[in-house]
Formats: structure tokens, sequence, C-alpha cells
């Protein structure tokens, strides 16, 4: 977020980026949807291989959250290169650097 503070308005993300929340019910309970997803048969085969039989909708769901976030992220990226043009090279060499000092390897993600 400290890049992103430099820039000033920070209220943005929180627009941006909303937060996906679980519904309550006024007991507490979540409010649960039932949804049938078709699946490639190998797909299914890997998620139960990590999620197990019993996690499997928690697995899709943790996985839908994380592909919202990912979307509301490039959002946010997308208007700030709109407002502010892209970043440039020397910033972009410098993140690059920055991240291989605290986790020692090259950034693999791409926009």
């Amino acid at each position: 977020m400290k890049q992103v503070e430099a820039f000033g308005n920070t209220s943005r993300i929180t627009k941006t980026m909303p937060r996906p929340r679980i519904a309550r019910t006024a007991s507490g309970k979540s409010k649960i949807v039932r949804r049938s997803i078709t699946l490639d048969a190998s797909l299914d085969r890997a998620v139960r291989s990590i999620a197990g039989h019993g996690d499997f909708s928690a697995f899709v769901a943790e996985s839908l959250v994380r592909r919202i976030q990912q979307d509301s992220m490039l959002a946010l990226l997308d208007e700030l290169d709109a407002e502010y043009g892209p970043v440039g090279k020397a910033a972009e060499r410098r993140a690059e650097r920055t991240w291989q000092r605290l986790h020692g390897s090259r950034s693999t993600a791409a926009r």
C-alpha cells in the first residue's frame, strides 16, 4: 500500500477492491448458496488431491475470493495507469531489486 499512498488518495483502494464478506444471518450463521459446477475430470482430481473430498467447496470458495481480489487489483492498476501513466522502466527495476532482496527470486507476476 505504500506505493499507492504516494499517489495520495488511498480511499480509492477500498472502493475499487471490496473485501468479499460472508453474509451472516441474525443467528450468526453464514448464508450458504448451493451451486452446481461442471469440471474437467483431471481438474476435479487435482482439486481433490489438494483439498480432499470434504473440503472441495471451501477450496472452490477460497479460489473464487482470490479471483475476485485479483480482478479488483488489476482494475485498480488499470485505473492508476490511466490516471498517472504506466510505471517507468526505472521504477520497474527498483521494484524488481526490492523484490529480489526481500524474496530472493524474480517476480513472475504478469499484468
